[in-house]
This record gives C-alpha cells, sequence and structure tokens, in this order.
C-alpha cells in the first residue's frame, strides 16, 4: 500500500519566457560523466556547435548560481543517455522544465510507462543528433515542448501540488478520522 510522490520542487522560482536562441542553446549539466553517457553527449553536441547548427553549453564545475544563470539562457537539457542508473531524469531535469526547456533524456522503460503523459523528448546514443536536429528545424514543435514541460513539471513536482497529494494519501489511509 505505498503511494508513490513526485519530488516536490518550488516550481515558482523560475519565470518562463517565450524567446528562442538563434542557434539553439543546448546544455548538459552531469553530475557523473559515466552515469550520463556525456562523452556521446559531449561528441555529439560538439559536433553540431561546430557545424554551426547549435550552441553547445557543458556545464560543470560551476556553482548553483551560475549553473541557474547558464541554464535560463538555453532552450534545451540533455540529462542522459544510455541508462547507467537511476529513472532517466532528477533534480536538474525538474530543475529545467520549471525554466521551460525542453529536456532530452533515455528514461527507463518502466518508468515512461509510469508516467506516460510526460513531457521528455526520448533519446538514446543513435538518434540524440536527429533528435537535436528536428528541434533546430521545427520551431512551433519547440516552443510546443517548452510549454508542455513547464506545465508538466508544475502539474507533477510542484510542491504545493505534492503537498495536496501527500495529504490526500494520509487522509486516504488515515485510521484517525
Amino acid at each position: 500500500n505505498i503511494n508513490y510522490l513526485f519530488l516536490p520542487y518550488d516550481t515558482s522560482l523560475y519565470k518562463v519566457g517565450g524567446k528562442v536562441s538563434s542557434p539553439l542553446r543546448v546544455c548538459h549539466s552531469p553530475t557523473n560523466r559515466y552515469y550520463k553517457g556525456s562523452d556521446d553527449i559531449i561528441q555529439i553536441c560538439s559536433e553540431l556547435d561546430k557545424d554551426g547548427v547549435i550552441d553547445f553549453i557543458l556545464i560543470e564545475g560551476e556553482n548553483q548560481e551560475e549553473v541557474i544563470k547558464i541554464k535560463q539562457s538555453c532552450d534545451i537539457y540533455i540529462d542522459q543517455i544510455h541508462n547507467r542508473g537511476g529513472w532517466g531524469y532528477g533534480m536538474s531535469s525538474i530543475e529545467s522544465l520549471s525554466m521551460g526547456l525542453v529536456c532530452l533524456t533515455e528514461l527507463v522503460r518502466e518508468y515512461q510507462n509510469f508516467i506516460p503523459d510526460h513531457p521528455f523528448i526520448s533519446v538514446k546514443k543513435q538518434n540524440l543528433k536527429e533528435k537535436i536536429l528536428e528541434l533546430t528545424k521545427n520551431h512551433e514543435l519547440l516552443v510546443k515542448k517548452k510549454t508542455e514541460s513547464r506545465e508538466w513539471v508544475v502539474k507533477y513536482h510542484d510542491i504545493s501540488n505534492v503537498s495536496q497529494s501527500l495529504y490526500y494519501h494520509y487522509k486516504k489511509n488515515s485510521w484517525i478520522k
């Protein structure tokens, strides 16, 4: 009889603008390069950056304030590929979604089934470049995904909604009436 609660986050910390950079700004902020598949992400994104298709920003070794500042200037956040640990997204993605960034990640199948309405763009090493190129060529899709990202993170991760869910489960399962 366990009830799942999404990780609570204050999604009101960030205001979402409607701007889209040209070229698109894509960032990756690994906490552990191996688990995030960073070597492959960096290689693919660096090639696209070199060709002038995107502006790629690798965020490492910065304090939280600087990370936030950099992320807020971006359009796309790449969390992970390869499924070497975790579910496929965590606090950094939640933060990015709150800013209205489009998040690309490789979610484990069980979690994809658990959150079928998620806004993540599913990627693997084999299709990462293709998915980024699709977003660079489809402004309408990018803007739509940015909006969906923000709406979804508020619906599931906003601290007030998580709190309401917690209280609902508590009251429903409480022996105290």
